[in-house]
């Protein structure tokens, strides 16, 4: 049995049902997208971990962005959905 990667419920299975579904519902789907559980995985860290080290170590969007394997502004979709911000330094 798989397990939804944002909220940790059992995925259905079955009748129609895709074989390949990872979430849930759609609304888990929304939450965290493929892009952000593949990160995650990678490094085994949360997300909003990963994506504060990162801008911290670089202090650039484009280049963080580039390590990350997004683009700019799906970076900028994710800083908002996680509520990641810049003060003097990215919090």
């Amino acid at each position: 049995m798989k397990k939804c990667p944002t909220c940790g419920k059992l995925v259905p299975r079955g009748h129609g049902y895709k074989l390949n579904q990872i979430y849930c519902s759609y609304e888990c789907y929304l939450e965290k997208p493929p892009k952000m559980v593949k990160v995650e995985k990678d490094t085994g860290k949360p997300i909003k971990t990963v994506v504060l080290e990162t801008l911290n170590s670089n202090q650039n969007i484009t280049v963080t962005a580039n390590l990350l394997g997004i683009d700019k502004p799906q970076l900028y979709n994710w800083m908002d959905k996680l509520g990641i911000k810049k003060v003097l330094y990215w919090e």
